[in-house]
């Protein structure tokens, strides 16, 4: 392993235009060398909840949460109509990661089973498919008898809707939020270029973040290497050193964890 040498990192997960409304997130900033860097800011959406009657009558519902931005607005939805929590006492729980079942269970603690990617490194569409193939199977059960309510931002990737339905099952969509573009100031971008080489690093949840950070930092001349990358999946991390970064980290984003991997354990990829 190398020398521990961040002295602070940047949380590049998108944020609420407007915080107030949503119910909270996992605290990831107790720790002062943390500090909230959003690309993207996140407005919320206001559909109709005709969706959750298609649901109620389906003989085998579920409902497949995609981000913990995710989870956040589908609660809000529900507060905003004034749709009781009850109904999904009768509901099947799936999230793509481990993060989006933490909040979950934060905002809904009488949760029972919910069916996740095993590891946080197939935190995709594909992970989340194979650990519920294994359920099915297990269960017995039938494809074609579950119907699925997929809760997601808009122009979400259809890759998990075209999962369910090649199996042929009933997928319905609860389009909740967008995402709008928030560049960085370019004092942010200042004071990348004049940091010591690794002592900043960045931690990158999505790979449309870290496609348009590596775009941001090739048109301002700056070296990937002049920052310390980290992230949770593998896909994320490959991206990363395709294009050249040199110091690709491995970390959790459990806020339990986060602190500790970032700056007293190091795992690279």
């Amino acid at each position: 392993m190398g020398e521990l040498r961040m002295r602070h990192v940047w949380m590049i997960r998108p944020e609420w235009s407007e915080p107030a409304l949503m119910p909270a997130q996992a605290e990831h900033h107790g720790d002062a060398r943390l500090k909230a860097m959003p690309l993207q800011r996140l407005e919320v959406l206001h559909p109709d909840t005709a969706v959750l009657q298609v649901l109620n009558d389906a003989a085998c519902p579920w409902i497949v949460w995609t981000s913990p931005a995710a989870v956040s607005a589908f609660f809000f939805w529900l507060k905003r109509h004034g749709v009781d929590t009850f109904f999904l006492n009768k509901v099947r729980l799936a999230v793509i990661a481990s993060g989006t079942r933490d909040q979950l269970l934060r905002l809904y603690p009488e949760a029972g089973t919910i069916i996740v990617a095993e590891q946080d490194e197939r935190a995709d569409a594909e992970g989340l498919l194979s650990a519920m193939d294994r359920c099915i199977a297990q269960e017995s059960s039938d494809w074609a008898r579950q119907t699925l309510l997929i809760v997601e931002g808009e122009s979400n990737r259809p890759t998990l809707r075209a999962g369910f339905e090649a199996r042929g099952a009933h997928a319905l969509l609860a389009v909740l939020y967008r995402r709008i573009a928030s560049a960085w100031p370019e004092s942010a971008w200042a004071e990348i270029a004049g940091s010591d080489p690794g002592g900043l690093g960045l931690v990158v949840t999505s790979s449309a973040a870290g496609r348009q950070l590596i775009s941001a930092f090739q048109a301002r001349g700056i070296a990937l290497s002049q920052v310390i990358w980290c992230t949770h999946h593998a896909a994320i991390a490959e991206l990363l050193q395709s294009a050249g970064a040199t110091a690709v980290r491995r970390v959790r984003l459990n806020h339990q964890w986060l602190s500790y991997d970032l700056f007293e354990h190091e795992a690279h990829w």
